[in-house]
């Protein structure tokens, strides 16, 4: 009697609905089966094992692989090691500096601010005249850089601009594209906008920038003096004649090389892609798109597209807040005073896209 009594029991318990208290766990069911399980690995520091040490070559190449890295210590890492070895073999450095500057160049918007600080490291040990040939590589990225909405990869871009245009300023502002397009991104971070329709303009016919508008890093004053100094920098290279007059050299190289005359037209070309303003076998450019070698050139499209006046405005409205900036403000008013000296104010200028 006993069992059946005990066999009843068991089956009302398994039709009788289970009370659940507050902060109790549901207990579980009576066939339950633990399916969870622990992995244990082991990490190794080094791919590769071997009783001799890589040469110099190999771990440059190692290393310059590990820029790729998902890691940003590994990142990080490798770029302060290429940085050492150049210190350390100037003379003697292995790999083409070249090669290694194309690599590097790909870290400019990294999320890392680790990674971005050793990466300018590394720009400053560089030698201006391997780059030269590369210059093209890091511009697109510091462009976009210059808009960036993070502040750290905007403060990287505006350094590495500075360092760029410092070794190599005149093959910066005459390469394909850039003058123009630069200037317009330097328009965009400042906010500066004249005549334009969306934003009020006063009696003077220049437009007043609204409390919405404001440039891009104008809440930390370190940013906006990275991006004045930046377009002082820009300007200075663009629109300031560096070396002699060119009239002045032909006639030095006609006395040293009397009785030939205009031997420097026949002589090896000192720039890279000489020839590139051609445009031999590209598609027709605009003047967005177009290279302006000659600081002429550079004025005349500054001030044809209006942009002399919008950045003399522009500045001029800086200059007024005084202090750090307002000074800074100032270098680029003298940039444009020197640069512009020779230019019209009452001509109006305009371009054909």
């Amino acid at each position: 009697m006993g069992s059946s009594a005990k066999r009843k029991k068991e089956k009302k318990q398994d039709f009788q609905k289970p009370k659940l208290k507050v902060g109790k766990t549901k207990p579980k069911a009576a066939n339950f089966t633990s399916t969870s399980f622990k992995a244990k690995s082991i990490v190794l520091t080094q791919s590769t094992l071997s009783t001799t040490a890589p040469s110099l070559d190999a771990q440059i190449l190692h290393n310059v692989s590990l820029f790729k890295s998902k890691s940003d210590s590994q990142r990080k890492d490798a770029l302060a090691f290429i940085t050492n070895a150049i210190m350390e073999h100037r003379k003697g450095f292995p790999y083409q500096v070249g090669e290694i500057f194309k690599e590097a160049c790909k870290l400019l918007l990294d999320r890392s601010d680790g990674v971005r600080n050793e990466l300018l490291k590394l720009l400053t040990q560089l030698p201006a005249v391997e780059v030269t040939i590369h210059i093209a590589e890091p511009l697109l990225r510091i462009r976009a850089g210059m808009t960036s909405l993070a502040k750290g990869i905007r403060f990287t871009s505006y350094d590495a601009l500075i360092w760029l245009l410092k070794s190599n300023g005149e093959e910066v502002v005459s390469s394909v594209g850039t003058w123009v397009k630069y200037l317009q991104s330097f328009q965009s971070a400042f906010a500066f906008h004249a005549k334009d329709p969306a934003i009020a303009t006063n009696t003077s016919g220049w437009s007043t920038l609204p409390s919405s508008v404001q440039p891009i890093g104008s809440n930390d004053s370190k940013v906006l003096m990275k991006q004045i100094q930046a377009l002082e920098s820009f300007l200075r290279a663009g629109l300031i004649q560096t070396g002699e007059d060119s009239e002045v050299l032909a006639a030095q190289s006609a006395a040293r090389s009397f009785p030939l005359w205009h031997t420097e037209y026949h002589t090896m070309p000192t720039r890279s892609k000489p020839f590139a303003r051609l445009n031999l076998f590209g598609p027709p450019r605009s003047a967005e798109d177009e290279m302006y070698d000659d600081v002429d050139e550079r004025r005349r499209v500054f001030a044809e597209l209006g942009l002399y006046r919008t950045f003399a405005h522009g500045i001029k409205t800086l200059r007024k807040q005084g202090g750090e900036v307002g000074r800074a403000a100032s270098q680029v008013e003298k940039v444009l005073a020197e640069g512009m000296v020779d230019w019209d104010e009452d001509k109006e200028y305009e371009v054909a896209f």
